[in-house]
């Protein structure tokens, strides 16, 4: 069994290449970024407008079986982004930030990224692009194909 993530990025993120070679990467004006990297699970309250879709994917980033538990969604990794204690995205590089008004969505840090299995990045379907935006099977269909 696998733990899948989602983020939407932007069409013109210099990690996609990356990405299709199945290298988690994250680069931000041009060189590695220490922030942290923002997925979120498909039942999680994040609910962006259609309109996110004019300039981002869906990737659904696949992990191994065990990072989603033991490493994502660990308690001992959890800093929380409306504490006191959170100092910055990239302040928290071994640890994953939670948002608790978007249950659901996590930012892995810069330490963890290297240490997660990838299993797969891939666009998303059109099922999971219908799930993430809260849309009707109608209102999907009028969505164009994702494409690298």
């Amino acid at each position: 069994m696998t733990a899948t993530f989602f983020s939407w990025r932007e069409k013109t993120s210099p990690d996609i290449e990356s990405w299709k070679a199945k290298k988690f990467t994250y680069t931000w004006n041009g060189k590695s970024s220490n922030k942290a990297f923002w997925v979120f699970e498909l039942e999680s309250q994040y609910r962006p407008s259609k309109s996110i879709m004019n300039d981002r994917l869906l990737i659904a980033f696949v992990f191994g079986a065990t990072d989603g538990d033991t490493v994502i969604k660990c308690d001992e990794n959890r800093i929380y982004h409306e504490d006191a204690d959170f100092l910055g995205e990239a302040k928290h590089p071994c640890q994953v930030i939670w948002k608790r008004n978007e249950v659901g969505a996590y930012g892995i840090g810069a330490m963890i990224r290297p240490f997660l299995t990838v299993s797969a990045i891939r666009l998303a379907t059109r099922d999971e692009i219908q799930k993430t935006l809260g849309l009707s099977k109608a209102e999907t269909r009028e969505i164009p194909n994702q494409a690298w």
